[in-house]
């Protein structure tokens, strides 16, 4: 027994060291009240040097929007507040083929994934509220997809607005 359970620690310690993702939300002081009132929201493109992945964060954030109620406006004139966001990519170097192979399945790009994105909800020019999600490569670490981590950053955003 006492072998077993440290062989289900030093899985458990395996397991964990994986991929550390963090998140965060962020309302100006001030602003809540404003937040519980969005009815519209105009989705930019979002900052990012894939426009493929960036289309698809754009579109994921879109599919989080539409079930809490809040209209999606094709032009930033008649929408409450404005989406804008980034995407940051890393790029580290690889020993297995196996995890090149990963990698490339989450970016595109042999050795590169997103690890970052970034979410504003401007009102004008003032940024009222902001979420963002972030992975850091550890050992043994398969990345979260671009939609992942945007799901995951969307997720956030609609907890903000109170949806």
């Amino acid at each position: 027994m006492k072998y077993f359970k440290l062989f289900m620690f030093c899985c458990l310690l395996t397991f964990l060291d994986g991929c550390a993702t963090t998140g965060t939300s962020n309302i100006q002081q001030g602003k809540e009240s404003e937040l519980s009132q969005i009815s519209s929201v105009a989705v930019e493109p979002f900052m990012s040097s894939d426009a493929v992945i960036a289309e698809a964060v754009r579109n994921t954030i879109i599919e989080m929007l539409i079930p809490s109620g809040v209209k999606i406006m094709n032009t930033k004139t008649n929408a409450d507040v404005v989406v804008q966001g980034s995407i940051t990519f890393s790029n580290d170097a690889v020993t297995s083929a196996g995890a090149t192979r990963n990698y490339a399945a989450a970016v595109g790009t042999a050795g590169g994934y997103v690890s970052g994105i970034t979410i504003r909800l401007l009102k004008g020019d003032e940024i009222i509220a902001a979420a963002s999600e972030t992975q850091v490569r550890t050992s043994m670490w398969i990345p979260d997809p671009a939609e992942v981590m945007a799901r995951k950053a969307g997720n956030r955003i609609r907890k903000m607005i109170g949806r």
